[in-house]
């Protein structure tokens, strides 16, 4: 009777393995394949390109709140005078 549900959970974990293994190859073919990595390159060019925007739109940001300081400072120097 031990030796009949042993030999069922060995199947069963054979089959699972076997299962997670071919899935496992299907999804590694189906990433290193011309339209996968095509795919891949789409998504890291996005990527980079929405940062980028980012960063400049950042950047911009910067730019007009030190210009308006500036802006600020120049006015306040020549009240002074």
């Amino acid at each position: 009777m031990v030796r009949t549900f042993r030999r069922l959970f060995w199947f069963g974990a054979g089959v699972g393995v076997t299962l997670w293994a071919q899935r496992r190859a299907t999804a590694l073919t189906e990433k290193f394949s011309p339209a996968g990595m095509r795919n891949s390159a789409q998504r890291g060019v996005r990527r980079v390109g929405s940062d980028l925007r980012g960063a400049v739109g950042d950047g911009r940001q910067a730019m007009s709140s030190r210009a308006a300081e500036l802006t600020g400072e120049g006015e306040r120097d020549r009240r002074k005078q």
